[in-house]
Protein backbone atom coordinates (compact mmCIF):
# COMPACT_ATOMS: atom_id res chain seq x y z
CA UNK A 1 0.00 0.00 0.00
CA UNK A 2 1.47 3.52 -1.33
CA UNK A 3 2.40 6.13 1.57
CA UNK A 4 -0.26 8.72 2.40
CA UNK A 5 1.08 12.47 1.93
CA UNK A 6 -0.16 15.72 0.91
CA UNK A 7 1.71 19.11 0.65
CA UNK A 8 0.43 22.41 0.16
CA UNK A 9 2.20 25.72 0.85
CA UNK A 10 3.87 25.29 4.65
CA UNK A 11 1.11 22.45 5.51
CA UNK A 12 2.10 18.41 4.57
CA UNK A 13 -0.06 15.88 5.92
CA UNK A 14 1.57 12.62 6.10
CA UNK A 15 1.36 8.89 8.14
CA UNK A 16 3.18 8.21 11.08
CA UNK A 17 5.53 5.78 10.94
CA UNK A 18 6.52 2.91 12.96
CA UNK A 19 9.13 4.09 14.78
CA UNK A 20 7.72 7.55 16.15
CA UNK A 21 6.28 6.46 19.35
CA UNK A 22 7.92 9.31 21.00
CA UNK A 23 6.42 12.15 18.54
CA UNK A 24 2.87 10.22 18.86
CA UNK A 25 3.29 10.00 22.73
CA UNK A 26 3.72 13.95 22.63
CA UNK A 27 0.73 14.51 20.68
CA UNK A 28 -1.77 12.46 22.06
CA UNK A 29 -0.74 13.24 25.67
CA UNK A 30 -1.07 17.21 24.56
CA UNK A 31 -4.13 15.94 22.98
CA UNK A 32 -5.69 14.31 26.24
CA UNK A 33 -4.38 17.74 28.16
CA UNK A 34 -6.12 20.12 26.14
CA UNK A 35 -9.31 18.33 25.12
CA UNK A 36 -10.34 15.57 28.24
CA UNK A 37 -13.77 15.26 27.33
CA UNK A 38 -13.25 14.64 23.73
CA UNK A 39 -11.35 11.00 24.56
CA UNK A 40 -12.03 8.03 26.26
CA UNK A 41 -8.92 7.79 28.28
CA UNK A 42 -7.62 10.86 30.75
CA UNK A 43 -4.54 12.48 30.69
CA UNK A 44 -3.47 11.07 34.20
CA UNK A 45 -3.78 7.92 33.40
CA UNK A 46 -1.36 8.18 30.09
CA UNK A 47 1.20 10.06 31.60
CA UNK A 48 2.99 7.46 33.46
CA UNK A 49 2.42 4.77 30.79
CA UNK A 50 6.34 3.30 29.70
CA UNK A 51 7.69 3.69 26.60
CA UNK A 52 6.71 -0.03 25.63
CA UNK A 53 3.16 0.87 26.15
CA UNK A 54 3.93 4.06 23.35
CA UNK A 55 5.49 1.37 21.41
CA UNK A 56 2.68 -1.15 21.29
CA UNK A 57 0.43 2.09 20.48
CA UNK A 58 2.23 3.50 17.97
CA UNK A 59 2.61 0.19 16.03
CA UNK A 60 -1.64 -0.61 16.17
CA UNK A 61 -2.09 2.96 14.33
CA UNK A 62 0.70 1.94 11.50
CA UNK A 63 0.24 -1.45 11.07
CA UNK A 64 -1.24 -2.55 7.17
CA UNK A 65 -3.76 -4.49 8.68
CA UNK A 66 -4.73 -1.79 11.58
CA UNK A 67 -5.47 1.94 12.11
CA UNK A 68 -4.06 4.47 9.90
CA UNK A 69 -2.77 7.66 11.31
CA UNK A 70 -2.13 10.83 9.49
CA UNK A 71 -0.06 13.95 10.89
CA UNK A 72 -0.47 17.72 10.23
CA UNK A 73 2.55 19.56 9.78
CA UNK A 74 3.85 23.24 9.17
CA UNK A 75 6.71 24.04 8.73
CA UNK A 76 8.30 20.84 10.43
CA UNK A 77 6.19 20.97 13.60
CA UNK A 78 3.34 18.20 14.08
CA UNK A 79 0.30 20.87 15.22
CA UNK A 80 -2.71 17.72 14.37
CA UNK A 81 -3.49 13.94 13.72
CA UNK A 82 -6.30 12.02 12.65
CA UNK A 83 -6.63 8.45 12.85
CA UNK A 84 -9.44 5.55 11.91
CA UNK A 85 -9.42 1.97 10.65
CA UNK A 86 -7.90 1.25 7.59
CA UNK A 87 -9.80 -2.30 7.50
CA UNK A 88 -13.15 -0.76 6.31
CA UNK A 89 -14.22 -2.01 9.86
CA UNK A 90 -16.56 0.97 11.59
CA UNK A 91 -14.55 2.59 14.32
CA UNK A 92 -14.72 5.75 15.96
CA UNK A 93 -12.00 7.73 14.08
CA UNK A 94 -10.21 10.49 16.35
CA UNK A 95 -8.58 13.78 15.56
CA UNK A 96 -7.13 16.73 17.61
CA UNK A 97 -5.60 19.85 16.43
CA UNK A 98 -3.41 22.29 18.16
CA UNK A 99 -5.22 25.36 19.58
CA UNK A 100 -2.35 27.61 18.99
Amino acid sequence: MPSISFHSPGVRIRELERDEWALFRKLRLCALAESPRAFARRFVDKRGQPDAHWIRLTESVTSPAGQTMLLAEEDGRSFGWSSGSSTGSIRRPATWAACG
